[in-house]
């Protein structure tokens, strides 16, 4: 990963010269569709836009559940030249106070 100019390595992975940090803030995305059947999940995230490249992309996600752990893998795509389809991985664990 690359970092801004100020060294926070936190910026995506962009050149520092396009950083622009007044483009980035936080924003909620809402998913689309959820599908859970045993113990299984898959479902899409509603279209967003990616701060760094302006195009909006989609996410699809389908993982396993086994007790408070819900793991998967997610798919994004852009619907312009500048973001290439991205594969990762997510994991979320409930904590019970």
């Amino acid at each position: 990963m690359q970092s801004r100019p100020d060294g926070d390595p936190s910026a995506p992975n962009v050149p520092s010269s396009s950083w622009d940090a007044s483009r980035t803030t936080d924003e909620a995305i809402s998913i689309r569709f959820v599908f859970v059947s045993e113990n299984e999940v898959s479902g899409v995230l509603n279209p967003y836009r990616d701060p760094t490249c302006g195009c909006t992309l989609t996410t699809t996600y389908r993982g396993t559940i086994t007790g408070d752990v819900i793991e998967g893998t997610f798919h994004t795509e852009g619907n312009g030249i500048s973001h290439l389809p991205t594969d990762g991985r997510w994991r979320v664990k409930r904590y019970t106070p």
